[in-house]
């Protein structure tokens, strides 16, 4: 069934009454738009306000009607939707061996993964992989989820292990298609890129980037490989990216995903002593690229520590000396930082301390990883910014673009 717009007038005239079957369940009237979805619909450009009114049944709980409509600053109506439905287990519908996520109100994330080996694959060589993501979106007066966004990725990996992989990406959105958008309205953007397995940001070759002529992307973007790439990928991308950004790709610096190493609500670390980046997990809350700036300027800071010690013989950290030995002397200008750093470093707060967090804070080398990650963070967002625009049902998580 599908209620017409004389119905539900009727209807609101009725809805307070004893007799009828439905009620008011939910009522907003021009509120401020907050995101880029509202009332189960993308927000329609100039956009100021919406308003949403929720009917139920006493008769049929899983039943729900809404009216969701857009107005600009003026008070005039943009867009006005309509519909009725029945409520839908998303679960049972799609849970086809994948893992399911709610990461929204209304969407949730179907993740699969396939290995796929050919007949023809030599022993030892590692097979071909292809993850799906669909993202799901159900809003109430759908009477089927719809699936709005489809993230997959290929991996093939190279004959030769050195050789790294081969990765394909294709990013698409469709159109919802049921009477509110046309079907060219589906947009898509495709990369293919060759990955090392041990890589540094310059080591991704980019092969090809496409669009869809109605998606806008800057292929300037300094961080364009990381907008396709996903969980672990894109945080040791990311992190080896900024090690780059300070001469320190040739140090040999491990970047891993290793919650142990990991001590309390620390989203990452630098060890010095083990010459590695540890993440305590793939972030899904914020991009990672604050974190990945904050940690490689950590390291660049011992790396001066380094090169300042070398200078008067001072010993320090197998990583401090060879830092002392590969890179070359502080200058005029930084020696004055490094000695600075030295002390912050000799007079870093433990965690035992009764005024942990104030110390922590204070430091020297946190205020300065802070400054890295928030000025890296301002760079990032803005051509990240520029895909959500267009991508308007993916919901903000920290690995997606």
């Amino acid at each position: 069934m599908h209620l017409t717009l004389n119905t539900l007038k009727t209807l609101y005239r009725k809805v307070s009454s004893k007799k009828t079957p439905y009620f008011l369940a939910e009522k907003i009237t021009k509120q401020k738009v907050s995101g880029r979805i509202e009332g189960g619909y993308a927000v329609p450009a100039g956009t100021d306000t919406f308003s949403l009114v929720r009917i139920g049944s006493t008769k049929n709980p899983s039943y729900k009607c809404v009216i969701t409509s857009f107005y600009d600053s003026q008070g005039q109506i943009i867009k006005r939707h309509i519909t009725d439905s029945y409520a839908l287990d998303i679960e049972k519908d799609y849970m086809t061996g994948g893992a399911l996520m709610q990461v929204a109100p209304d969407v949730t994330r179907f993740f699969n993964t396939k290995k796929i080996v050919t007949k023809t694959a030599q022993p030892g060589l590692k097979p071909k992989i292809k993850e799906d993501i669909f993202y799901i979106f159900k809003p109430f007066e759908d009477k089927k989820p719809v699936k709005v966004s489809r993230h997959t990725v290929e991996y093939t990996p190279y004959d030769l292990p050195q050789e790294g992989t081969n990765i394909k990406v294709r990013i698409s959105e469709y159109p919802m298609n049921y009477g509110r958008e046309p079907k060219n309205a589906k947009i898509s953007v495709f990369a293919e890129m060759d990955l090392p397995d041990s890589f540094t940001g310059a080591d991704i070759k980019i092969h090809s980037i496409s669009n869809t002529t109605n998606v806008r992307i800057n292929k300037q973007d300094p961080f364009l490989a990381a907008r396709f790439l996903l969980g672990e990928e894109k945080v040791k991308y990311l992190t080896k990216y900024f090690l780059k950004q300070k001469n320190l790709e040739n140090l040999g610096i491990k970047v891993q995903v290793n919650p142990e190493k990991v001590e309390g609500n620390n989203r990452a670390c630098f060890s010095v002593m083990d010459r590695a980046v540890y993440w305590k997990e793939v972030p899904r809350d914020r991009p990672a690229v604050c974190t990945a700036a904050h940690e490689a300027e950590h390291a660049y800071q011992h790396s001066l520590i380094g090169r300042y010690r070398r200078l008067f013989n001072m010993g320090g950290t197998a990583f401090e000396q060879d830092c002392g030995v590969v890179l070359p002397p502080p200058t005029a200008k930084e020696i004055p930082e490094a000695r600075r750093y030295l002390i912050a470093a000799e007079n870093y707060p433990h965690p035992a301390m009764p005024d942990f967090d104030r110390l922590y804070e204070e430091n020297l080398l946190e205020i300065e990883a802070q400054r890295a990650g928030k000025n890296a963070y301002k760079q990032y967002e803005k051509d990240r910014a520029l895909l959500f625009e267009q991508f308007r049902y993916i919901p903000d998580e920290g690995d997606v673009f």
